[in-house]
């Protein structure tokens, strides 16, 4: 029997569901640019609201048990890492009595939607206080500035020990893989060095793809993890770190002048030199200009290639900038054109939600499941005035 051709394109002859294929494929990749052409037309000083953006839209059903459910995977002090290879934002959280779900969820910049990367666990067979459930993966739990991404050729989704877990908020010191292309967890050989209580920081250095680690607790200190050998070395004496870093910090490297900083709540800024060799002792560093984004609860934190200065942001439509330089912090109020004011963050702060996307040179942030993603390209700095930011919410989810 002939097969059936699509006659009315006479100068197509192919079996009708190749031709199908093809035509779909067509349309994805249309649909694939005229998104890209969306962000690549954002003008400088600008934010775009991407529209049906929300995380809720692919959240699992039936909902894992917790008293503040699947908004919990970003309001219950929960991070984000960027994945470059794959252009998305991967967000993943929950933890405490706030929420039992383990998924993994990822905002791609192509097609500008939502995925659930992996279903949550299942409970059953689970004992309150084991760090992972009985499939092998880890335990819902605060991920603060626990998680990074380290980029090819390791190509993994970094998770350094935890804090806040499911149920008994206890800690975990366990360094964790997830492979993106099998969508599988894995736990490496060799744990974390540091005191990971609530709060700890970890940022991939871009120059070395190394994870820098800095312990929360009143015994922490600096450490690194080589992706290389999949271990972690002391580089930094516990006496010589600033102690006890607040919860509520952020950090972000400087690859071109070697640099660590962390801010936080405190109007505190810490600086650690990683040129040095052996173990590299902190820096208080004094700034001027807009500090106020220093008070803020974890404020959104990243460094810009492009300007080649740190990025801050808080909610709102202004961001800041700190010029290494002349630690500097200004105040950037958008373009008089623009019209779209993000949401501010929650009580409990952005941590790694808010990041740097090289392809796009834009920067990506997200606040809540239930409202949409926001992207802005930066412009050159502004005369500094007085910040006009809307309310922020007044209701926390369960204290860790």
């Amino acid at each position: 029997m002939k097969r059936k051709t699509y006659a009315s394109l006479s100068h197509i002859n192919m079996p009708y569901t190749n031709l199908c294929l093809l035509l779909a494929i067509i349309l994805i990749l249309f649909i694939s640019r005229a998104h890209a052409g969306v962000i690549d037309d954002i003008p400088a000083g600008h934010w775009y609201e991407v529209p049906n953006s929300m995380l809720k839209n692919v959240a699992p059903s039936p909902v894992p048990p917790g008293s503040t459910g699947v908004k919990s995977v970003i309001v219950s002090w929960n991070g984000g890492v960027f994945d470059t290879k794959r252009n998305r934002l991967v967000v993943w959280g929950g933890g405490h009595t706030n929420y039992a779900g383990n998924e993994i969820y990822a905002f791609d910049l192509n097609t500008l939607q939502w995925e659930r990367l992996t279903e949550p666990s299942s409970l059953d067979g689970w004992t309150d206080g084991d760090v992972v459930y009985k499939d092998g993966s880890p335990v819902s739990r605060h991920t603060y500035n626990y998680i990074e991404y380290i980029p090819p050729p390791y190509d993994k989704f970094f998770v350094g020990g935890g804090s806040a877990l499911y149920w008994d908020s206890g800690y975990d010191s366990n360094t964790y893989y997830f492979d993106f292309d099998t969508n599988k967890w894995e736990t490496l050989a060799e744990p974390i060095l540091n005191d990971r209580k609530i709060g700890s920081i970890a940022v991939t250095d871009p120059a070395t793809n190394k994870v820098w680690f800095h312990g929360a607790g009143n015994n922490s200190y600096l450490s690194v993890f080589d992706p290389e050998f999949q271990s972690w070395t002391a580089r930094g004496l516990k006496s010589a770190g600033p102690g006890f870093i607040p919860a509520r910090w952020s950090a972000a490297i400087d690859p071109v002048r070697r640099k660590l900083v962390a801010i936080g709540n405190d109007g505190r800024v810490f600086t650690w030199d990683l040129a040095q060799t052996g173990d590299i002792t902190y820096q208080k560093l004094v700034t001027t200009g807009d500090t106020e984004i220093i008070f803020e609860d974890s404020p959104g934190f990243a460094f810009d290639p492009v300007s080649e200065q740190f990025v801050a942001w808080a909610g709102g439509a202004d961001i800041y900038t700190l010029n290494l330089e002349t630690a500097k912090w200004t105040r950037i109020p958008p373009a008089a054109t623009n019209t779209t004011i993000p949401t501010n963050t929650p009580l409990t702060g952005t941590f790694g939600r808010f990041r740097y996307v090289p392809s796009k040179n834009v920067f990506i942030c997200v606040n809540s499941v239930s409202e949409n993603v926001y992207i802005y390209r930066l412009t050159t700095p502004i005369t500094s005035t007085t910040p006009n930011k809307p309310a922020k919410p007044n209701t926390v989810p369960t204290t860790p």
